[in-house]
């Protein structure tokens, strides 16, 4: 089943964008380099499963592509090939937003943000239980992304003070796990 649907998303490419054979094929082993590149990077591993998903989101998208491509516009031009990458990263950078960020651990979170938490881990994982899945997941793309409160609650689809109620509820709970910390450390 799984090479019926590969072969489908390379005619599609074929079609859509107009390529030979070869450059379909080319294309659809970058889309899933780039997707494992992205798990990897985003979740610390690239399971065989999650990048089929990633691929099925994308041929979903070409699907819907089909009739109205985004990346081909007037005035813009560019390969086949950055098309695909840009598709890629995008779909796979959204279900590993919607399939891993929200079971992050703290550590996690605190480790895409640059921080060594090491010596710390068992500490962080009993705080875990304290933060909801939404506000890991704001934490990890307002501080490990980088993404500004807006984008967050883009990518999320909730409202931009929804998301800064999430981020304010997570720093009060960081700071006050902090407070306790120094103060144990201090007895």
């Amino acid at each position: 089943m799984q090479q019926v649907i590969e072969d489908f998303a390379k005619e599609l490419l074929g079609k859509i964008y107009m390529v030979d054979a070869p450059t379909a094929q080319s294309c659809w082993n970058m889309i899933e380099r780039v997707a494992s590149f992205v798990l990897e990077k985003h979740t610390g591993r690239c399971e065989h499963e999650d990048v089929k998903r990633v691929k099925r989101i994308i041929l979903d998208r070409m699907i819907q592509d089909a009739q109205n491509p985004r990346y081909l516009e007037q005035n813009e031009s560019c390969s086949v090939q950055t098309c695909m990458v840009v598709m890629a990263r995008e779909c796979a950078l959204a279900y590993v937003r919607h399939a891993h960020y929200a079971q992050s651990t703290l550590a996690e979170i605190f480790r895409c943000m640059d921080v060594d938490v090491t010596g710390a881990e068992d500490h962080l994982s009993g705080l875990d239980q304290l933060f909801s899945p939404s506000q890991k997941c704001v934490l990890r793309l307002i501080y490990g992304e980088g993404c500004s409160v807006p984008q967050a609650a883009g990518m999320l689809g909730v409202s931009s003070q929804e998301v800064r109620t999430l981020q304010w509820q997570a720093m009060e709970l960081l700071q006050h796990e902090w407070l306790a910390l120094k103060r144990c450390g201090a007895c």
